[in-house]
């Protein structure tokens, strides 16, 4: 028997996809915690947690991450399923 609570499973988030939306961009995984992807004073695109760790793109580790605004959540997923 299944139960009442929902699932919500994440694959690792398409960084490609996340750059065509526009930056900065603040991501939450399923724990609570968040981060901004964002543009630093060198244009290198970084992402922000939330303690300021700074961490190039390229090098984060954004499993089960997903956008907190709804629109942009939407607009991913429906970017995701286009491709």
């Amino acid at each position: 028997m299944v139960s009442g609570k929902k699932q919500v499973t994440f694959m690792v988030m398409n960084k490609k996809i996340i750059l065509s939306m526009g930056l900065p961009i603040r991501i939450r995984n399923a724990t609570g915690k968040t981060a901004i992807i964002e543009l630093n004073e060198g244009h290198f695109v970084i992402c922000k947690y939330q303690n300021n760790i700074s961490v190039y793109l390229n090098d984060a580790k954004l499993k089960k991450w997903y956008p907190v605004s709804l629109y942009k959540r939407l607009v991913y997923m429906l970017k995701i399923w286009l491709t």
